[in-house]
């Protein structure tokens, strides 16, 4: 019996690669963003204290436009940057639905069978 792959069960297997890689994206993207909502959080409770306190309020401006600024840039730059990964995972995704045989695709499907081998 012969144990190679057809080309439609490579392409199977590099898809669930991508998809993987897709959704390790989004994992990381949402963890980032969990970070800017807690940094968010602590810009919030430095406002209240600050106007509880007046004695602080110098610093904690300071301290509240810095974090601010990082969590506006962060989450600009989450957004940018899963929006472009997930794009070439599509792109990826397409050519080899069209059976492009591109270095990447023949990559994927490389570590796809390495991961079918692993998996068993």
């Amino acid at each position: 019996m012969n144990m190679t792959p057809t080309d439609q069960e490579i392409k199977i297997t590099a898809l669930k690669v991508m998809l993987r890689e897709r959704e390790r994206i989004v994992q990381d993207q949402q963890a980032r963003s969990e970070e800017l909502i807690k940094m968010k959080e602590k810009i919030d409770n430095w406002k209240l204290e600050s106007s509880q306190e007046p004695e602080l309020s110098q610093f904690r401006e300071e301290e509240i436009y810095k974090t601010e600024k990082t969590v506006f840039e962060d989450t600009e730059e989450v957004i940018k940057v899963a929006g472009i990964q997930i794009q070439e995972v599509l792109k990826d995704v397409e050519s080899s639905l069209e059976g492009a045989a591109d270095e990447e695709v023949i990559k994927l499907i490389e570590e796809a069978k390495a991961l079918d081998v692993k998996e068993t």
